[in-house]
């Protein structure tokens, strides 16, 4: 089985290789080998996993290799379940392969290091301590319940799913620091920052649906900007009534980066490199008394820069909410569209079915009434 090798523009290699992890049994099924510690090592300037290797600097780490060691080394003395956790990420990645051929740019288990350099970017900002022992908590539940029963594929993507969603909310809270001086709360049922001088809270949410398929380009739509807006609220509608009616959020920031129409806010429509401006905006609207949903998406080292984009919630609750409950509803029915067609039927609605986004206005779509959808 040869080896998968990404070059980037400038030159950063990242590899991914399966030889010798599996076997093939008489009846034609497979079964995984069983290695540990999976723990990566230092090769040159990159650092290699059993499933392959990786320049930090791909995926957004300046660190070098031994730095990123010596953090992994930390924080596995003080008790974070750092091999369980690829274990997970391991048998998620073999089993992905074994059944659809299908395998990341990057291996998956660099996710953890991922992880590791953004708690490090965290370790000024108030609150951090009770926030990681929070977190490591939280890691440990999910490790021990997947160890009782490790084939469990949803117990493992537990696990996945939890580790990125660290990775995003510390990476945001790195990001939003820089502009406004925040602290970390450790409280599930609050939401995950405070902004320190005005008591403005906000909350990140990570959307994991993803319908698009990874291996086949969607058909070619000359999507309009109004079309574009709205299928970012499909998308991130879902998390926002937890984060502002159970956590009483001021602002909802989602990441879109692995959503269903999340890469569009990269397409060079929007770009905020840093969140100033989006979330200068989003604390403006605050401060009118209204509630502020930013969309966002973080790069990957030199994949793709970061992009923001923020609506008031009001506007975000009629679009995304109604293209939310269209979608729904034609899956009852029978007839789900898929990533491609969905966003066709966007683009074709009449324009005053989706009226300016810079108003207050919502979204008034005559075939609700023929979908017989319930308000």
């Amino acid at each position: 089985m040869d080896d998968i090798i990404l070059y980037t523009k400038t030159g950063i290699k990242s590899s991914n290789t399966y030889n010798g992890l599996f076997s093939t049994n008489e009846d034609g099924t497979y079964s995984l080998g069983i290695f540990s510690p999976l723990k990566p090592k230092i090769k040159a300037n990159n650092l290699e996993f059993i499933t392959g290797e990786v320049d930090p600097k791909i995926l957004g780490i300046s660190s070098s290799p031994q730095q990123i060691i010596q953090l992994w080394e930390d924080y596995e003395q003080q008790g974070f379940p750092l091999e369980d956790t690829l274990q997970a990420l391991y048998y998620i990645e073999l089993t992905e392969f074994l059944s659809s051929s299908q395998r990341p740019a990057v291996t998956l288990l660099s996710e953890v290091i991922i992880l590791l350099n953004s708690i490090y970017q965290c370790k000024q900002i108030i609150g951090f301590s009770k926030r990681i022992n929070q977190d490591k908590r939280k890691m440990l539940d999910l490790v021990n319940a997947r160890n009782t029963d490790k084939k469990n594929i949803q117990k493992n993507i537990d696990i996945y799913e939890k580790i990125y969603s660290m990775h995003n909310e510390y990476l945001t809270a790195y990001h939003v620091n820089k502009i406004v001086p925040i602290e970390l709360t450790d409280d599930i049922g609050k939401p995950d920052f405070k902004v320190i001088d005005n008591d403005i809270w906000i909350d990140t949410k990570m959307r994991f649906t993803n319908d698009k398929s990874a291996y086949k380009d969607p058909n070619n739509i000359d999507l309009t900007n109004r079309t574009i807006f709205s299928l970012l609220m499909k998308d991130g509608f879902a998390p926002l009534e937890r984060a502002f009616d159970e956590q009483n959020a001021n602002i909802a920031m989602v990441n879109l980066s692995i959503s269903s129409y999340g890469f569009l806010l990269s397409t060079g429509l929007i770009t905020d490199s840093d969140f100033k401006s989006t979330m200068t905006n989003a604390l403006n609207m605050v401060k009118n008394n209204d509630k502020a949903v930013i969309f966002y998406t973080l790069s990957r080292g030199t994949i793709n820069g970061n992009s923001a984009i923020c609506f008031k919630r009001s506007i975000v609750d009629n679009i995304g909410g109604n293209l939310d409950r269209i979608d729904k509803q034609l899956i009852r029915l029978g007839n789900k569209k898929n990533f491609s067609e969905f966003a066709a039927y966007v683009n074709g609605l009449k324009s005053e079915s989706l009226k300016d986004l810079d108003n207050d206005g919502g979204l008034h779509i005559e075939e609700l009434k023929t979908l017989n959808i319930d308000k």
